[in-house]
């Protein structure tokens, strides 16, 4: 297929080539400190006021604003992406070199996502090319999103402290031009299990955490396995809980006295960390309960929460109106079963939702497997599509009603 779109191209091509993988999965690694300088340049260059926020050293996230001419009475809108990546090593393509072969651009985070920051640069010069809305257009380019969201959560901050209210967002994960109003969120967790150290023939002395871990495992495997089929989202499927990583002992000849079981538990819209703390605390207490020799401890040391958004919101129904004559009929309204940041600017009360380019032109084909692919790649077409969505979008929602 050829390649239309030139301008979205470079655009695009520029951000692949910027190595941004995050140093928090890939220590060392670049950070997003080198794209957000280059972002920041070209928003400046598009006539928006800019700032480049550190939320950690080298960790820069970039917020550029264009300030509506009647702010005080037209709602204001947020677009958001962000700029950092995953790391490079299993892939089998050159990961940052941006290469062109028809509608696809190949490269790491092509698709995941500075296709859709490409989105939405491409959108804010088109419209700050024909002036002013009547609310504020915010722009969010943020770093951090593939491992803690220190970018997203600082963006909130400094929308407060800036002034600035907007009234919803959309965050440009690679949705395939679907509208997202709903995912799971998750917690993170540990327990630790506690025996008697003993020498290994001392089997009257010691007692073996690994094996009261077993115990744990098991009641955690057949909660999963039965009470939690039955919590389940038309859009998102069944909540879930697995053991991620287990450590324990210290050498062959020693009734081990310690051992770490970390588990995350994906929960369902209408589920809250707290309630998943309670859950977990009540199985370790039945536990005790059923035998004197069983300690352990549950600390949950993460947690996001899950995103809903009703569909008749009011971002929804501008993404709708503006997306239908572009696209010949209405998006898609799913889910999601990932974490995303648009749940932080939910959770700030700027009602936001998904909506953003996929790895094919059409938006019926499946795309998101491309995302942290050996081979990655972004449609430059649906990145064009986006754009124009948006820069709709935008129009209509940030005016006077």
């Amino acid at each position: 297929m050829e390649n239309r779109h030139p301008a979205i191209a470079t655009l695009l091509q520029d951000l692949v080539r910027i190595d941004s993988v995050n140093p928090s999965l890939v220590p060392g690694a670049a950070g997003e400190a080198a794209i957000a300088a280059h972002i920041a340049d070209y928003l400046r260059a598009a006539g928006f006021t800019v700032y480049v926020d550190e939320a950690a050293p080298g960790r820069a996230s970039v917020m550029a604003v264009l300030p509506g001419t009647r702010r005080d009475e037209a709602p204001g809108l947020v677009l958001c992406g962000h700029t950092d990546t995953v790391g490079i090593a299993n892939m089998t393509d050159l990961p940052f070199d941006g290469r062109i072969e028809g509608d696809r651009l190949y490269g790491r985070g092509a698709l995941d996502m500075k296709s859709g920051v490409a989105a939405i640069l491409d959108a804010a010069r088109t419209i700050a090319a024909t002036g002013p809305l009547d609310g504020d257009l915010i722009l969010g380019l943020v770093a951090d999103e593939e491992y803690a969201s220190i970018g997203v959560e600082q963006l909130v901050v400094k929308l407060r402290e800036r002034g600035l209210h907007p009234a919803a967002g959309i965050v440009t994960e690679p949705t395939n031009l679907a509208v997202v109003h709903a995912h799971k969120g998750f917690t993170w967790g540990r327990i630790e299990t506690v025996g008697r150290g003993a020498h290994g023939s001392a089997y009257d002395a010691g007692i073996d955490a690994i094996a009261l871990m077993g115990r744990v495992i098991a009641r955690l495997e057949a909660f999963d396995r039965t009470e939690l089929p039955r919590r389940t989202h038309p859009l998102l499927g069944r909540a879930s809980v697995h053991c991620s990583l287990i450590s324990g002992g210290v050498e062959l000849s020693t009734y081990p006295d310690r051992c770490t079981l970390e588990i995350e538990r994906r929960m369902l819209p209408g589920e809250t960390p707290a309630a998943v703390r309670g859950e977990i605390e009540g199985m370790l207490a039945a536990l005790r309960a059923e035998s004197l020799d069983f300690t352990a401890t549950y600390t949950q040391f993460f947690e996001r929460s899950p995103l809903k958004v009703p569909e008749d919101a009011l971002i929804v129904r501008a993404i709708d109106a503006a997306a239908t004559p572009v696209l010949g009929t209405p998006p898609m309204h799913t889910g999601m079963s990932g974490w995303t940041d648009a749940q932080v600017l939910d959770g700030a009360g700027i009602q936001s939702v998904l909506f953003g380019p996929g790895a094919e032109p059409d938006p019926a084909a499946e795309s998101l497997s491309q995302a942290h692919a050996a081979v990655e790649y972004a449609s430059i077409r649906s990145i064009a599509t986006c754009s124009r969505i948006l820069t709709s979008v935008a129009r209509s929602f940030c005016r006077v009603p």
